[in-house]
Formats: C-alpha cells, sequence, structure tokens
C-alpha cells in the first residue's frame, strides 16, 4: 500500500468515528455532573473546576471544547483532564463551587479538525514532509545505520557527574544515542522503564543541538510529565531560565501544575499583553493576540502538546520541526501520527508499550476499526500479527523497572516481557506482604448482568470498599486505585465509596481508563462469580497478542506496593482455560502471597455505613413489609424481582404489593424473560401490576437475583445462593448506591 493510499484509510476511519460518535446513545454530549469545585484561578477572570460525573468519562476528551451549563448560565470552556468519574475544566470563574450541573461537550471537535488536516495533507502533499510519514508508519525501508559518535555526554547529568541513578543506564543511552543517527526509532518501555526519561532526554539532546522538536502525548497529564522530566534534565541556570522566558519551550493548552504555568502560551501571551499596554495596542484587539500566538509558535524551539491539541492548533499545523517524539506511542491512534509525522522533516522518536492497551474507538465499521484500533508498533512491523516482537535495529527495549515491588513485577514479566526486566534492589520484597488474593468464594457472591451486557457483582463492590477502608485507616496518606474490566462494577464501587465520602481519596476506574496511572496500592476487582457458566473473555486472554491479556498486564502493573486480586478463586480456577494469564497470576499469589477471606472486608464496609447492613431471614420479612407500607405514603414506586413470589412467605408479599396497587403505588415485578410464572404473579398482573422482561445471560433463566426496589427509600438485594452467615439480604439505604443499582437492574430498550 502506499502512503496515499494509507492516508484515505485514516481518514475514512475517521469520518466513520465521527458519524458513529454522533450516533452513539451513550456518548458524552450532554454529561451530568454531580457537583463541582474551583480548584484553581486564573488570569482574565478563569478559573479550573473540578467536576464529579455521574458516568465515568474516557481521557480522550481532553481539549475538547465544553459549554457548562449552571441552569442559570451557559458558558463555554475546554475539557483539561477527564478519567474515571472526574473532569476538570477550563471556563469563566462562576463562584467558588456548582450544583449539579450538565456539561455540554462537542464530541467531534477535535476529530473533524483531525479530519481536516489529514483532507489538507492527501490535497496537497506537496506542503508536508510525507517522506518522514513514510517512513514512520513502515512504508519505506531505513537503511540500517548505527551510533557511532554517542550523544550522550551532551546530557546535563553526564556533564556534571550526576549520581548513577540519575544517570541513563545502558538501554536508554543506547535508545538517546540512536536517537541523533535514525530516522525512525522505536523505544520499547514495559511499566517503570524510565521511558518518559529516555524522551526527555533525548529531547535535551536536540534542543542543546539546536534542533526544533515536536514532544507530543495522548493527554494533559502525560505531556505535563515528560515536560516536567525534561525541565529537570535541562537543570534551571541562568542561559535556560533566559531561553524559556523568552518561549524557547512552550506548552500548549493548559497545565495544572504550578511549575509550568510560565511556559504556557497563555502565560507568554498575558505577559507581553502587560508589556505592550498602550492604547494603540489595546485598540489592535484580537488581531494582535492572534499575531502574537502565530509568532511564539514559530520562534519556539520544543512546543510540548496533546496529540488533539497538536492536530487542532491552526498555527502549530503550518509550523515544520526537525524532530517529533511521541510518548505513550502505544496509544496514540495511527491517524494521529500519520498527521503529526507530516509536521516534520529529519527525525522521529516513538516510545510506548505494545503490550498494554491499543487505542479504542466506537465505530462498529470493522474496516475503519481495523485502523483505529491498530498501534503505530504494529503499523511499522515491529510487532507481528501473533503478538512477538520482531527485533529490528531501529528497536530499543527498555528492561530496568523502578516502579514495582518485584513480586508484582514478576507476575507479568515471563508471559508478558519475556523475562527481561530488571528490578533494583531496593524493589525487591517478599511476596506475602506485596500480594494479596481475597476471596471472595465464602461470601457466595454471585456476579450479575445488566441488560446492556456489563457484568457486576455486589458483594465483591462490598468487599472492595470495605478493603479500601481498611487500608485507609492503616494508612490514611496511601494512594489507592481500584480497577475492574467492567464499566457496571466501577460505577457500583464509585456510587458506594462516594456514600462513604471517599470519592475523591480512591480513583475508580475500568482498566481502559486507567492506563498511564500508578498508584502505591491496586485493587483489581474481577467481578465474574457464579453461576455464570464462563468467564467474561476480560480475563480468558492467554497470548500477549490478546486484548483481554493486554488489558490484564495494565491492571497488575499499575500497582507499585502492593497488588489485591479481589474474586472467587475457585470459581476462577475451575473456569479459566489453561493457558490463561489470570490463572498463571492466581496460582503466584498462592504459592506465594497471601490469601484472605473477602467477607472480613465486607463486614468493615457495612460497619462503617449505617445505611447498609445485612438482614438475615428472621427479620427480612418484618422489616421488608415495614419499608412496603412506608411506600405507600407516596414515596416513589415498588420494583420486585419475580423469585421472591416463591418463596414461602410470598403470599404476604403478594397481599402487600396488592395493596400498593390499590393505594396508587406503581408496582412493577422483573422475570426472566423465558421463565415460568408463578401463579401468585398471574394473579398480580391480572390485578394491574406491570410485569417487565429481563434477557437474561444464557443458563441463567432457572437463576436470578432477589431484589426490592422502594422509591428513593431503600434498595434490597440477596441472592439465591444465600444466606451467608445467616445473612440473606443486603439492605441499602444511601442514596448514590441505592440509585445505582436501580439503574444496573432496569430494563434497557429493546432487551
Amino acid at each position: 500500500m502506499n502512503i496515499m493510499a494509507l492516508y484515505e484509510n485514516l481518514k475514512a476511519a475517521v469520518e466513520a468515528e465521527i458519524i458513529a460518535q454522533q450516533a452513539d446513545k451513550a456518548n458524552l454530549k450532554s454529561l451530568r455532573a454531580v457537583w463541582a469545585e474551583r480548584i484553581r484561578q486564573m488570569e482574565e477572570e478563569r478559573a479550573v473546576y473540578r467536576f464529579e460525573t455521574a458516568k465515568q468519562v474516557h481521557p480522550s476528551l481532553e481539549d475538547a471544547p465544553v459549554v457548562v451549563d449552571t441552569g442559570e448560565v451557559e458558558v463555554p470552556g475546554e475539557v483539561i483532564f477527564a478519567l474515571g468519574y472526574e473532569v476538570h475544566v477550563v471556563t469563566a470563574d462562576l463562584g467558588e463551587s456548582l450544583d449539579a450541573c450538565q456539561l455540554l461537550i462537542d464530541l467531534t471537535f477535535i476529530l473533524e479538525r483531525l479530519h481536516q488536516l489529514l483532507e489538507e495533507q492527501i490535497r496537497s502533499p506537496h506542503h508536508f514532509e510525507i517522506a518522514m510519514a513514510e517512513a514512520v508508519l513502515g512504508l519505506r525501508r531505513l537503511a540500517e545505520v548505527s551510533a557511532n559518535g554517542g550523544v550522550c555526554h551532551l546530557l546535563r547529568c553526564m556533564q556534571q557527574d550526576a549520581p548513577a541513578h540519575e544517570r541513563p543506564n545502558p538501554e536508554q543511552r543506547a535508545a538517546i544515542d540512536l536517537s541523533s543517527h535514525a530516522p525512525v526509532l522505536f523505544v520499547w518501555g514495559p511499566p517503570g522503564t524510565g521511558k518518559t526519561t529516555t524522551l526527555a532526554w533525548i529531547a535535551e539532546v536536540c534542543v542543546r543541538r539546536g534542533e526544533s522538536v515536536l514532544l507530543v502525548s495522548n493527554t494533559n497529564v502525560a505531556v505535563d510529565r515528560a515536560l516536567t522530566k525534561l525541565l529537570d534534565a535541562v537543570g534551571s541556570d541562568g542561559e535556560w531560565a533566559r531561553r524559556m522566558a523568552q518561549g524557547a519551550i512552550l506548552r500548549l493548552g493548559i497545565s495544572e501544575l504550578p511549575l509550568l504555568q510560565p511556559l504556557l502560551l497563555s502565560s507568554h501571551l498575558e505577559r507581553l499583553g502587560t508589556a505592550n499596554e498602550s492604547e494603540h495596542n489595546r485598540n489592535r484587539g484580537e488581531h494582535s493576540s492572534q499575531n502574537e500566538r502565530r509568532r511564539l509558535i514559530e520562534k519556539a524551539q520544543l512546543i510540548a502538546c496533546t496529540l488533539a491539541k497538536a492536530a487542532t492548533d491552526p498555527y502549530l499545523r503550518e509550523r515544520r520541526f526537525d524532530v517529533l517524539l511521541i510518548d505513550e506511542g502505544s496509544m496514540a491512534p495511527l491517524p494521529y501520527v500519520a498527521a503529526l509525522a507530516a509536521l516534520c522533516r529529519k527525525r522521529a522518536v516513538i516510545g510506548g508499550d505494545f503490550r498494554q492497551l491499543p487505542p479504542i474507538s466506537v465505530t462498529q465499521d470493522e474496516d475503519a476499526a481495523r485502523w483505529l484500533n491498530t498501534d503505530i508498533f504494529q503499523q511499522a512491523g515491529i510487532v507481528a500479527p501473533d503478538g512477538s516482537v520482531q527485533h529490528r535495529w531501529n528497536l530499543v527495549s527498555l528492561a530496568e523497572q523502578w516502579r514495582m515491588r518485584t513480586p508484582i513485577c514478576e507476575l507479568v514479566n515471563e508471559p508478558m516481557y519475556e523475562g527481561m526486566l530488571r528490578t533494583p534492589e531496593h524493589l525487591h520484597g517478599n511476596a506475602e506482604d506485596c500480594l494479596y488474593l481475597v476471596d471472595t468464594a465464602p461470601m457466595r457472591a454471585c456476579s450479575d448482568r445488566t441488560s446492556g451486557y456489563s457484568h457486576f457483582n455486589v458483594a465483591s463492590a462490598l468487599v472492595c470498599v470495605g478493603l479500601t477502608q481498611r487500608l485507609l485507616s492503616e494508612n490514611p496518606f496511601a494512594r489507592i486505585g481500584i480497577v475492574t474490566p467492567y464499566n457496571a462494577q466501577a460505577s457500583l464501587i464509585h456510587a458506594m465509596l462516594l456514600d462513604c465520602d471517599l470519592a475523591h481519596e480512591v480513583r475508580v476506574a475500568t482498566v481502559h481508563r486507567f492506563q498511564g496511572e500508578e498508584r502505591q496500592v491496586i485493587l483489581f476487582d474481577c467481578v465474574d462469580a457464579p453461576p455464570f457458566g464462563w468467564v467474561g473473555h476480560f480475563l480468558r486472554g492467554s497470548s500477549p497478542a490478546e486484548e483481554s491479556t493486554r488489558l490484564l498486564n495494565v491492571a497488575v502493573t499499575r500497582a507499585q506496593q502492593q497488588l489485591y486480586l479481589v474474586g472467587d478463586a475457585g470459581y476462577l480456577e475451575r473456569k479459566l482455560p489453561p493457558q490463561a494469564l489470570l490463572r498463571y497470576i492466581l496460582q503466584s499469589i498462592r504459592d506465594g502471597g497471601t490469601v484472605t477471606d473477602g467477607s472480613r472486608f465486607a463486614g468493615v464496609a457495612l460497619d462503617n455505613n449505617r445505611l447498609w447492613r445485612w438482614v438475615g431471614e428472621t427479620d427480612f420479612a418484618q422489616m421488608l413489609q415495614q419499608d412496603l407500607r412506608e411506600a405507600m405514603r407516596g414515596r416513589g414506586g415498588v420494583t420486585v424481582m419475580e423469585p421472591l413470589l416463591h418463596r414461602d412467605d410470598g403470599e404476604t408479599l403478594a397481599d402487600l404489593l396488592l395493596n400498593l396497587l390499590r393505594a396508587g403505588v406503581d408496582v412493577t415485578i422483573l422475570h426472566a424473560e423465558e421463565a415460568d410464572l408463578h401463579e401468585r404473579t398471574v394473579h398480580l398482573r391480572q390485578a394491574g401490576v406491570r410485569l417487565t422482561a429481563l434477557r437474561l445471560p444464557q443458563g441463567r433463566q432457572g437463576f436470578q437475583d432477589w431484589c426490592v426496589f422502594i422509591g428513593r427509600q431503600a434498595v434490597w438485594w440477596g441472592s439465591v445462593v444465600m444466606p451467608y452467615r445467616g445473612a440473606a439480604f443486603v439492605r441499602v439505604a444511601s442514596r448514590a448506591t441505592m440509585n445505582e443499582l436501580q439503574f444496573l437492574r432496569r430494563p434497557r430498550s429493546g432487551v
């Protein structure tokens, strides 16, 4: 395939993604924010707000335009951070805090600008460095070069004879030296191996040699991390301080780090505006500002920004650079890589880890998805279709990792990284202090599925919350992350954390949204448990080429000091394929780590929230009937799972439901789509009770949870596989958890 044909394919893929995002029912065009607080005031009566959102968000929202609708005013802004249930927005200063509001986000703005750039490059290739794009994308054979005449001596840390741990190791030196000769260099950086630091050193060498550099990554946090490491590398001596004050290093977009504020384009424009505060200059207005913006971008020696900002800024798109540096390149969608490679003349260096998750898309178009979900390492032939690594001359592999304690690293070292990772001695430790299996089997916890096909598990969610509370009681400053493969489970755990006032202290997200993050302690909730006859595909992966294996690799390698695996160990060991990575991890923890009963942590969660409690069979009927009588006071409708009517006390329940109906309360019975109805249910339907069918997973028609939703008052959640320690139900009366359970169990349209 020639380069122009590839560009046409990439442009078509972006167009398909735009159409898919516009049509996606679950898109975040209108995102509900539960509340917001101002976290920083800025110039020109602007501020940065942190919004707590009702739905999980993805970092791809960053740099998108947004309108904040408070119900009283609508003000424009820009998303600068998005992860988990947290969004940071730069907008007008609206006060110290905001109540519930809407974020109206233009999801396709960035994609439309990217599409325009690709179209321009196709239409006028002579205006761009298409040959460089051809080399980066693996369409032109590169003659092998060697790193004769190394450049590491240019590094400040080498000139000042810094301590060994502050200087590049052998693999990093090889990458730095080769980067000055190779037209295209790939740096394979497994977790914690200093990939970003290596790219920062390469950037330092480039600017010391007088070359212009475009440094990009996928998120603002990643860009700030790379730029901070560059500033650490070059130091703050007089010469560099003077050059940076003049705009030699420029940060496009918004940074939340105080250290980087002087490098922001907006900061330079503000200083220039203050210096030129004459009547004549004030009258030049916006035209003057745009001219200054263009001039600053044209003269900067190094510009750092996100992929999205690079593709959308009109003046940066006019600029040509000597060197392109892409951090987190394995997460960079190919259309961005192709478009930005054509802005650079001499060399490109791409750092990433192709054993982590690739870019993602929402389009259902198979051809488009293939282009959008393929990373640059695959496209360039560094990774073969079977997942094996092609060790070419222009690939440097970093092998010394500084993030994880040794026992955590060893869980993935051999299966994912061919055993190449080394860990410094100070990170060695005992497995029993680092690796924990929190077994939910004694609780007889059951997994369930929403009608949208996501999985959730109430018992394991309680375990995660209780374990988090225990860890924070032992160390209030612990940085904890909770990771799960399923959106539904992440939402449920987040709701529980909200009800425990812990949502701001603990990050919870699906694995896809946690990539690029790290925490001292990671809890990985497997979720899947009986009565499912199989584990979900997210947990089944065996080969490094499989997305599910890469997903598990990401989850494990977010942990620095401790990893807690939460799940039904016996079920997983029975159902996982023989070669599954999760089976290997389970066995490794059993052999050397610590195994503990999850029920002790569920008890912690229930003890710490007076609105959650276990209820035994002896108290169940009386307490439920009391709640149902309260519902007659008009505090919302009542929804009951049909199996409750099969119980010995089902007749009493049926009578109560009938009385509710007569009192004008809306009553709904949820039942399995193909299950036989009890005669009590049939009688209630004849009396006017609404019946709603749920499509359950294959093999589940004979099994259901016992659930009762009572307006805004309480949710009862149990299971036919319980009781556990005499408790048949959990009664939940806290608002966020109650709302989330009702949402997870509600029927969806078309189901």
